[in-house]
């Protein structure tokens, strides 16, 4: 039996607020790791792992007041085109230059600039033989079972995050440490709630088409549709992480629905996903069936991918809701099929890549900390990523070490 992680998941219930509630397990067969709650970066304040050409890696944990804080930029164009990149680092004002590195020095900022150029990033859709699996016939609750909502679970959106696992998942080559589950059908990363209403407004069971600038973006979807729940308790859906499951990867996040859908409850589908855990970036949809194509149509539906901006996508297949805008595309899913989508790059990512170093001294003063950001821009792009060091002073106490020695 293949090894299932549970995980430990903050509930998120979508109404006209966000409710946010912790679900704890008190007892299960399975190895249950504690999650920390992370939270959403807002649009403006970007971190690390928001910024959607450059990240700024930075040593961890404090250094000495007066010590050297190692910086390295990491840039990646992954545009189709080459661009004209332009990189500035203001020095902070408790903080010194100790190495320039490739930058240039010019009123107290760094400042680099060259041509990067393009490694285009395509997801390839391909079939396979990726098993369904019912992480009910494991033991797994529903997310739906024990929570606050109404009995058919309607628009339930829950977080898991990955990084108390140690662990993240790839889309898009953007590093995702939590996502949000919903309940009618998709997976999300965390630039899907970057404009908070937005993601309010788009977490019911009306389905956009992909690639769309409006939320949701940093979109997994194989099968968002208006789904429900019946009243037996023999419906739900069911988060797990397992190991060995796909080809591709050590671990997996597994989601799967086994739901019926709003306006038809008879259209009643079984399906799931599975999202490589680590830098792989592939994900794939599983099908064990899906009831009443012909209403599932009429209602809505949409399969597919999209990028943290909704500037890329790939999709599937789409059937626009009541009212909704867009043709439809493509068919629905045979029963017993799978879909990995598996990303490729159009050019070498290793040449539209920078790595950029810089060194500063901390300050002698250990009362605030190092907060260095960079700054990047191209024609049509302005991108930002910041890191923070703690300046810290240790006391070391004098260790005396007592030899007995016998008289003479």
């Amino acid at each position: 039996m293949k090894r299932i992680f549970l995980l430990m998941l903050l509930v998120t219930l979508v109404t006209t607020l966000v409710a946010v509630t912790h679900w704890t397990l008190q007892a299960t067969p399975f190895t249950v790791h504690p999650l920390t709650t992370y939270p959403v970066v807002p649009r403006g304040v970007a971190s690390a792992s928001s910024s959607p050409y450059l990240t700024l890696d930075a040593p961890a944990g404090a250094v000495l007041p007066g010590g050297t804080v190692p910086y390295a930029v990491q840039l990646t164009n992954y545009g189709k085109t080459a661009q004209v990149v332009t990189v500035t680092a203001p020095l902070p004002a408790n903080a010194s230059l100790a190495d320039a590195g490739p930058f240039s020095v010019g009123d107290n900022v760094l400042t680099w600039q060259d041509t990067v150029p393009g490694a285009h990033l395509a997801y390839v859709p391909s079939t396979t033989d990726l098993p369904y699996i019912d992480l009910a016939d494991y033991g797994i609750p529903s997310i739906c079972e024990t929570l606050p909502v109404d009995e058919r679970c309607d628009d339930l959106i829950v977080t898991a995050y990955l990084g108390e696992l140690d662990t993240y998942a790839t889309l898009f080559e953007r590093r995702l440490d939590y996502v949000f589950i919903g309940a009618n059908g998709f997976v999300a990363g965390p630039a899907a709630a970057l404009d908070p209403s937005a993601f309010i407004s788009n977490t019911t069971g009306i389905n956009l088409t992909v690639p769309t600038l409006d939320a949701l973006n940093q979109l997994i979807a194989p099968l968002w549709r208006d789904n429900t729940l019946d009243v037996t308790g023999e419906q739900g859906v069911y988060v797990a992480v397992i190991e060995q499951f796909t080809p591709t990867a050590a671990q997996a996040l597994y989601v799967n629905w086994h739901v019926g859908l709003r306006d038809a409850p008879h259209a009643i589908a079984a399906y799931g996903v599975a999202i490589d855990l680590g830098d792989s970036g592939h994900v794939t949809f599983v099908y064990d069936h899906i009831a009443a194509p012909a209403d599932v149509a009429a209602a809505g539906y949409t399969i597919g991918l999209e990028d943290t901006d909704g500037e890329r996508g790939y999709l599937q297949a789409y059937a626009p809701p009541a009212g909704g805008e867009g043709d439809p595309v493509g068919y629905l899913p045979a029963s017993g099929s799978a879909i990995r989508w598996q990303p490729h790059f159009y050019g070498d990512p290793a040449a539209a890549h920078r790595t950029l170093p810089f060194a500063l001294t901390a300050s002698a003063d250990p009362r605030a900390a190092v907060q260095t950001t960079v700054f990047g821009r191209t024609a049509t792009d302005f991108f930002w990523s910041t890191a923070v060091t703690e300046v810290r002073r240790l006391t070391f106490l004098p260790a005396v070490i007592v030899t007995a020695q016998s008289g003479e």
